[in-house]
């Protein structure tokens, strides 16, 4: 439908190419929910599971464990759609990104107004944490052949004792 259409025309029709240093960046790394690695009944969407000291995220009020489900109105499911929209808008623009937060046990949707901030924000994102992105972006869930799999821990990395520690058996 032309409803569904419209907001990605316009986005189109406002896109610009934008040099590295004009490039916006929330400041998070995180890892895709989707139907295939969703054991908890979580939300579709990028569940953040870090955030930049200071960045953009943060200052948005946007939490660890929060799951962005939506940027500017635009459904994200993947953290590829997120990078996209990102840093195909100028630093200093405001965005409004919709996560789902868990609230006692129910995900309760917000609308976060965010400033995007340019990369040099993202100095507080440990080696570590890119280390963990990168090997979240090869493989989203690893397999029993590597490092970091379990049959406790299907998503690798200690991401489930995260989300257990945060939300509770």
């Amino acid at each position: 439908p032309i409803s569904s259409a419209t907001p990605i025309i316009n986005e189109l029709m406002n896109y610009e190419k934008l040099n590295e240093d004009e490039k916006g960046y929330l400041g998070i790394t995180g890892t895709d929910v989707t139907e295939s690695n969703n054991l908890y009944n979580m939300p579709n969407g990028v569940y953040v599971y870090d955030l930049a000291k200071g960045g953009a995220a943060e200052k948005g009020g946007m939490q660890k464990g929060d799951i962005i489900v939506a940027i500017n109105g635009n459904a994200v499911t993947n953290m590829e759609a997120v990078k996209q929209k990102v840093n195909n808008t100028r630093v200093g623009t405001e965005i409004t990104v919709t996560v789902m937060r868990n609230e006692n046990g129910e995900y309760v949707e917000k609308e976060l107004t965010v400033t995007l901030q340019g990369k040099d924000s993202l100095d507080s994102l440990t080696t570590e944490t890119e280390e963990n992105t990168q090997n979240q972006q090869q493989q989203r869930i690893p397999n029993e052949n590597q490092e970091g799999y379990s049959e406790e821990d299907p998503f690798g990395n200690g991401l489930l004792d995260d989300f257990l520690e945060r939300f509770g058996n």
